[in-house]
């Protein structure tokens, strides 16, 4: 796939000039004015599943939660076992307790050793204090794979990739937009569908230039 051609006609240096002139959204896509639509409208600890994971979180706040269906951008789901693909898209299995997990400060998993890891994966990525001691020394093992024997080769308690757990997506949607048809696909949340609809760049250019 050639990602540059897909993305560099919204998010070049010229773009980005030129919404500097005129006061429009940068990056100019879709993905990135859902983002500004949950940070406006969205409560906080809100969740939502996505499959575009870049550009939407990175325009929302850092109290709400996404879930990457595809696992490609988050983390942890990342690093666990795939039980399906397509070239350059391993499908993750989602573990029971991951959504309690991101949405609290503790870990709730049946697996101990998932619980750990996922403990010192946030710390990691989460530590608001970058030199923090041992913030490094678990960098520094996750890189070197120390931490690896922590994870299952194979999860025996995981949601299937065709449910997608119920979220106040659908419901957001239809508060913001009461005309937009909110349904779901194989491994699509609203958000997905409301990404791929083709009237949905205008749908959000209504609300956010």
């Amino acid at each position: 796939a050639n990602e540059r051609a897909a993305w560099h006609p919204r998010t070049s240096i010229t773009v980005w000039w030129e919404s500097r002139r005129s006061g429009t959204t940068y990056p100019d896509h879709v993905t990135a004015r859902l983002g500004i639509l949950l940070n406006e409208e969205a409560a906080p600890g809100q969740s939502f599943h996505v499959c575009n994971l870049g550009l939407t979180p990175y325009m929302a706040r850092l109290d709400q939660n996404f879930f990457d269906l595809w696992g490609l951008a988050d983390s942890f789901m990342a690093r666990l076992p795939a039980n399906e693909w397509r070239p350059g898209h391993l499908v993750r299995v989602r573990p029971l307790g991951l959504a309690e997990s991101l949405a609290s400060d503790s870990s709730t998993f049946d697996d101990p050793g998932l619980d750990r890891y996922f403990e010192i994966l946030r710390n990691v990525t989460g530590n608001e204090y970058l030199l923090n001691a041992n913030r490094i020394k678990e960098l520094m093992g996750i890189n070197l794979g120390l931490y690896d024997k922590l994870l299952p080769e194979v999860i025996d308690s995981w949601e299937t990739s065709e449910i997608v757990p119920e979220t106040e997506d659908a419901s957001f949607l239809q508060g913001v937009f009461n005309d937009f048809p909110v349904h779901t696909n194989a491994y699509d949340a609203p958000l997905c569908d409301l990404i791929d609809h083709p009237g949905a760049d205008a749908l959000l250019r209504r609300r956010i230039p």
